[in-house]
Protein backbone atom coordinates (compact mmCIF):
# COMPACT_ATOMS: atom_id res chain seq x y z
CA UNK A 1 0.00 0.00 0.00
CA UNK A 2 2.75 2.47 0.97
CA UNK A 3 4.69 1.56 -2.18
CA UNK A 4 1.69 2.85 -4.17
CA UNK A 5 0.86 5.78 -1.86
CA UNK A 6 4.29 7.41 -1.70
CA UNK A 7 4.71 7.84 -5.50
CA UNK A 8 1.13 9.14 -5.75
CA UNK A 9 1.75 11.78 -3.09
CA UNK A 10 5.09 12.71 -4.67
CA UNK A 11 3.56 13.25 -8.13
CA UNK A 12 0.61 15.20 -6.69
CA UNK A 13 3.03 17.46 -4.78
CA UNK A 14 5.05 17.95 -7.96
CA UNK A 15 1.91 18.93 -9.91
CA UNK A 16 0.80 21.38 -7.22
CA UNK A 17 4.23 23.02 -7.04
CA UNK A 18 4.40 23.39 -10.82
CA UNK A 19 0.97 25.04 -10.83
CA UNK A 20 1.85 27.38 -7.95
CA UNK A 21 4.94 28.55 -9.84
CA UNK A 22 3.60 28.68 -13.38
CA UNK A 23 -0.16 29.28 -12.87
CA UNK A 24 -0.72 27.72 -16.30
CA UNK A 25 -3.87 25.76 -15.44
CA UNK A 26 -6.18 27.41 -12.93
CA UNK A 27 -6.01 31.09 -13.95
CA UNK A 28 -6.43 30.69 -17.75
CA UNK A 29 -9.19 28.10 -17.42
CA UNK A 30 -10.96 30.09 -14.70
CA UNK A 31 -10.94 33.06 -17.05
CA UNK A 32 -12.43 30.91 -19.82
CA UNK A 33 -15.15 29.59 -17.50
CA UNK A 34 -16.02 33.09 -16.26
CA UNK A 35 -16.33 34.35 -19.84
CA UNK A 36 -18.74 31.50 -20.56
CA UNK A 37 -20.92 32.58 -17.64
CA UNK A 38 -20.83 36.19 -18.82
CA UNK A 39 -21.99 35.10 -22.29
CA UNK A 40 -24.83 33.06 -20.78
CA UNK A 41 -25.77 36.04 -18.61
CA UNK A 42 -26.14 38.30 -21.67
CA UNK A 43 -27.85 35.60 -23.75
CA UNK A 44 -30.56 34.70 -21.22
CA UNK A 45 -33.33 37.12 -20.31
CA UNK A 46 -33.91 36.25 -16.65
CA UNK A 47 -36.98 38.51 -16.56
CA UNK A 48 -38.77 36.07 -18.88
CA UNK A 49 -37.13 32.75 -17.96
CA UNK A 50 -36.69 31.45 -14.42
CA UNK A 51 -32.97 30.70 -14.15
CA UNK A 52 -33.61 27.65 -11.95
CA UNK A 53 -34.82 25.75 -15.03
CA UNK A 54 -31.53 26.40 -16.82
CA UNK A 55 -29.08 26.35 -13.91
CA UNK A 56 -28.07 22.67 -14.14
CA UNK A 57 -27.53 22.84 -17.90
CA UNK A 58 -25.46 26.03 -17.74
CA UNK A 59 -23.28 24.77 -14.89
CA UNK A 60 -22.53 21.43 -16.53
CA UNK A 61 -21.79 22.98 -19.90
CA UNK A 62 -19.16 25.10 -18.18
CA UNK A 63 -17.94 22.20 -16.03
CA UNK A 64 -17.48 19.77 -18.93
CA UNK A 65 -15.53 22.16 -21.14
CA UNK A 66 -13.48 23.24 -18.13
CA UNK A 67 -12.68 19.59 -17.42
CA UNK A 68 -11.56 19.00 -21.01
CA UNK A 69 -9.27 22.03 -20.94
CA UNK A 70 -7.75 20.96 -17.62
CA UNK A 71 -7.11 17.44 -18.89
CA UNK A 72 -5.45 18.69 -22.08
CA UNK A 73 -3.42 21.44 -20.41
CA UNK A 74 -2.28 19.16 -17.59
CA UNK A 75 -1.18 16.52 -20.11
CA UNK A 76 0.66 19.10 -22.22
CA UNK A 77 2.60 20.29 -19.17
CA UNK A 78 3.41 16.68 -18.26
CA UNK A 79 4.48 15.94 -21.82
CA UNK A 80 6.87 18.89 -22.03
CA UNK A 81 10.54 17.95 -22.02
CA UNK A 82 9.61 14.28 -21.81
CA UNK A 83 8.23 14.45 -18.25
CA UNK A 84 5.65 11.77 -18.94
CA UNK A 85 8.22 9.50 -20.52
CA UNK A 86 10.42 10.02 -17.49
CA UNK A 87 7.59 8.91 -15.21
CA UNK A 88 6.91 5.87 -17.37
CA UNK A 89 10.60 4.88 -17.30
CA UNK A 90 10.86 5.35 -13.52
CA UNK A 91 10.20 2.43 -11.13
CA UNK A 92 6.64 3.63 -10.48
CA UNK A 93 3.57 1.58 -11.30
CA UNK A 94 1.27 2.84 -14.04
CA UNK A 95 -1.60 2.75 -11.55
CA UNK A 96 0.26 5.22 -9.31
CA UNK A 97 0.69 7.60 -12.25
CA UNK A 98 -2.99 7.27 -13.18
CA UNK A 99 -4.30 7.93 -9.67
CA UNK A 100 -1.88 10.79 -9.02
CA UNK A 101 -2.97 12.59 -12.22
CA UNK A 102 -6.60 11.91 -11.35
CA UNK A 103 -6.23 13.46 -7.90
CA UNK A 104 -4.18 16.43 -9.15
CA UNK A 105 -6.71 17.27 -11.84
CA UNK A 106 -9.55 16.82 -9.36
CA UNK A 107 -7.93 19.36 -7.04
CA UNK A 108 -7.50 21.85 -9.88
CA UNK A 109 -11.05 21.53 -11.16
CA UNK A 110 -12.53 21.59 -7.65
CA UNK A 111 -10.95 25.00 -7.05
CA UNK A 112 -12.34 26.27 -10.35
CA UNK A 113 -15.80 24.78 -9.76
CA UNK A 114 -16.11 26.42 -6.35
CA UNK A 115 -15.34 29.81 -7.87
CA UNK A 116 -17.66 29.15 -10.84
CA UNK A 117 -20.51 28.32 -8.45
CA UNK A 118 -19.95 31.52 -6.48
CA UNK A 119 -19.81 33.61 -9.67
CA UNK A 120 -22.93 31.88 -11.01
CA UNK A 121 -24.90 32.52 -7.80
CA UNK A 122 -23.94 36.20 -7.78
CA UNK A 123 -24.22 36.85 -11.52
CA UNK A 124 -27.61 35.18 -11.97
CA UNK A 125 -28.94 36.00 -8.49
CA UNK A 126 -29.50 32.27 -8.08
CA UNK A 127 -31.37 31.68 -4.81
CA UNK A 128 -32.06 27.97 -5.31
CA UNK A 129 -28.53 26.75 -4.56
CA UNK A 130 -28.62 23.76 -2.23
CA UNK A 131 -25.79 22.06 -0.35
CA UNK A 132 -27.07 18.78 -1.84
CA UNK A 133 -25.67 19.89 -5.22
CA UNK A 134 -22.18 19.15 -3.89
CA UNK A 135 -22.20 15.30 -3.91
CA UNK A 136 -23.63 15.34 -7.44
CA UNK A 137 -20.98 17.77 -8.65
CA UNK A 138 -18.20 15.78 -6.96
CA UNK A 139 -19.35 12.42 -8.36
CA UNK A 140 -20.01 13.85 -11.83
CA UNK A 141 -16.66 15.60 -12.01
CA UNK A 142 -14.84 12.53 -10.72
CA UNK A 143 -16.44 10.35 -13.39
CA UNK A 144 -15.46 12.77 -16.16
CA UNK A 145 -11.85 12.85 -14.95
CA UNK A 146 -11.60 9.07 -14.53
CA UNK A 147 -12.61 8.54 -18.16
CA UNK A 148 -10.75 11.61 -19.39
CA UNK A 149 -7.42 10.51 -17.89
CA UNK A 150 -7.37 7.53 -20.23
CA UNK A 151 -8.52 9.27 -23.40
CA UNK A 152 -6.19 12.21 -22.85
CA UNK A 153 -3.18 9.92 -23.35
CA UNK A 154 -4.63 8.96 -26.74
CA UNK A 155 -5.49 12.54 -27.75
CA UNK A 156 -2.29 14.21 -26.58
CA UNK A 157 -0.27 13.16 -29.63
CA UNK A 158 -2.84 14.51 -32.11
CA UNK A 159 -3.01 18.03 -33.56
CA UNK A 160 -6.55 18.85 -32.40
CA UNK A 161 -6.30 17.53 -28.86
CA UNK A 162 -9.44 19.17 -27.45
CA UNK A 163 -11.59 18.02 -30.38
CA UNK A 164 -10.27 14.46 -30.36
CA UNK A 165 -10.66 14.24 -26.59
CA UNK A 166 -14.24 15.52 -26.81
CA UNK A 167 -15.13 13.05 -29.57
CA UNK A 168 -13.70 10.15 -27.56
CA UNK A 169 -15.11 11.20 -24.19
CA UNK A 170 -18.66 12.37 -24.86
CA UNK A 171 -20.17 9.00 -25.87
CA UNK A 172 -18.78 7.42 -22.69
CA UNK A 173 -19.62 10.21 -20.23
CA UNK A 174 -23.15 10.86 -21.52
CA UNK A 175 -24.70 8.90 -18.60
CA UNK A 176 -22.70 11.08 -16.18
CA UNK A 177 -23.92 14.31 -17.77
CA UNK A 178 -27.53 13.13 -17.81
CA UNK A 179 -27.40 11.96 -14.19
CA UNK A 180 -25.64 15.15 -13.03
CA UNK A 181 -28.04 17.53 -14.77
CA UNK A 182 -31.14 15.56 -13.76
CA UNK A 183 -29.85 15.19 -10.20
CA UNK A 184 -29.54 18.95 -9.75
CA UNK A 185 -32.92 19.50 -11.43
CA UNK A 186 -34.40 16.95 -9.04
CA UNK A 187 -33.09 18.86 -6.03
CA UNK A 188 -34.36 22.17 -7.39
CA UNK A 189 -37.74 20.52 -8.06
CA UNK A 190 -37.88 19.19 -4.47
CA UNK A 191 -38.23 15.51 -5.31
CA UNK A 192 -36.14 12.56 -4.15
CA UNK A 193 -35.02 11.19 -7.51
CA UNK A 194 -31.52 12.55 -6.90
CA UNK A 195 -31.22 10.13 -3.94
CA UNK A 196 -33.01 7.11 -5.36
CA UNK A 197 -31.94 7.29 -9.00
CA UNK A 198 -29.20 9.76 -9.99
CA UNK A 199 -26.73 9.50 -7.09
CA UNK A 200 -26.70 5.66 -7.29
CA UNK A 201 -26.15 5.86 -11.06
CA UNK A 202 -23.18 8.21 -10.60
CA UNK A 203 -21.70 5.98 -7.87
CA UNK A 204 -22.03 2.85 -10.03
CA UNK A 205 -20.51 4.58 -13.07
CA UNK A 206 -17.57 5.95 -11.08
CA UNK A 207 -16.94 2.62 -9.36
CA UNK A 208 -16.98 0.63 -12.61
CA UNK A 209 -14.66 2.99 -14.47
CA UNK A 210 -12.41 3.41 -11.45
CA UNK A 211 -11.72 -0.32 -11.75
CA UNK A 212 -11.44 -0.41 -15.57
CA UNK A 213 -9.57 2.84 -16.25
CA UNK A 214 -6.22 2.07 -14.52
CA UNK A 215 -5.88 -1.08 -16.64
CA UNK A 216 -6.89 0.81 -19.78
CA UNK A 217 -4.39 3.57 -18.91
CA UNK A 218 -1.65 0.99 -18.49
CA UNK A 219 -2.45 -0.52 -21.89
CA UNK A 220 -2.61 2.88 -23.65
CA UNK A 221 0.70 4.22 -22.31
CA UNK A 222 2.43 0.98 -23.23
CA UNK A 223 1.24 1.43 -26.81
Amino acid sequence: MFKLLNPILAIIWKDLMIELRSKEIILPILTFASLNLIIFNFAIDTTRIDIKYLAAGILWIVFIFTSILILVRSSNIENQNGNLQGLLLSPISREAIFFSKLISNFIFISIIEIIILLVFIIMFNFSDFNIRFIPIIILGTLGILIVGNVFTVIAINTKSQEIILSVLMFPVITPILIASVEGINSIIGNNNEWQTQWIPLLIIFDAVFLIISPFAFNFVVEE
